[in-house]
């Protein structure tokens, strides 16, 4: 049996081989967003099918803690935020028969979605102004409170495919809008330099724009 979506289906192929599986796919399943992890989040999920495996809700909650840039300013933010997510099968889940006699489940779906999510943190740091007509620099202690809040939506297209009747995997490609607030109190840097190094990519906290919607998750029938 072939799993072309990533070497880790490959290796889950491999373990199948020799499993009985079950009649049916689970109609309830928990899921997880591994690269999230690489964003310090933690984004978990829960899938309800109905029972002709055509259609299903999902509610996905993330949270964050500690989060930092890739230049090693440290921007302790914390929070919580949620996605609701509407599929339609455009191939229902059903089972499927490899050449060695093992069945699995697989479909394809289209999404559309709604996603949010409040955040703060406070930081603190020394900014840093050079003045080009005199040749000096000055350094200012910073420290404020920052409060972010984004939200939105768009839609995906995805690939759903179990083994053992039991393990999900899934992949999907989408995209969206998506709008922030960014509110600070306190004493905020004036530096050209922070701004600079600031994040402001499509990671960012505070991103508006198109945001384009790509990943893996991992589930478990319940």
């Amino acid at each position: 049996m072939k799993y072309l979506i990533s070497p880790m289906l490959v290796l889950a192929a491999l373990i199948a081989n020799g499993q009985d599986p079950q009649p049916l796919p689970a109609r309830s399943i928990f899921k997880i967003s591994p690269q999230h992890f690489t964003q310090r989040q933690l984004k978990i999920g829960f899938e309800r099918l109905n029972r002709s495996y055509s259609q299903s809700l999902s509610l996905y909650l993330n949270g964050l803690l500690a989060w930092s840039d890739d230049y090693g300013y440290e921007e302790d933010y914390s929070g919580l935020g949620a996605e609701l997510q509407y599929r339609k099968y455009l191939v229902p889940l059903a089972g499927r028969t490899t050449k060695k006699g093992n069945t699995y489940y697989r479909g394809i779906y289209f999404s559309g979605y709604l996603q949010g999510g409040r955040y703060s943190g406070t930081q603190s740091g020394t900014s840093y102004n050079y003045d080009h007509s005199t040749g000096t620099s000055t350094s200012t202690p910073y420290n404020y409170k920052e409060d972010i809040g984004n939200w939105g939506g768009g839609f995906t297209f995805g690939f759903q495919q179990t083994l053992w009747s039991k393990i999900f995997f899934e992949v999907y490609i989408g995209g969206g809008l998506q709008f922030a607030d960014r509110n600070t109190s306190g004493n905020v840097p004036d530096s050209p330099y922070y701004y600079y190094f600031y994040d402001s990519g499509i990671t960012a906290l505070d991103y508006q724009g198109i945001l384009p919607k790509i990943g893996l998750q991992v589930g478990i029938g319940l």
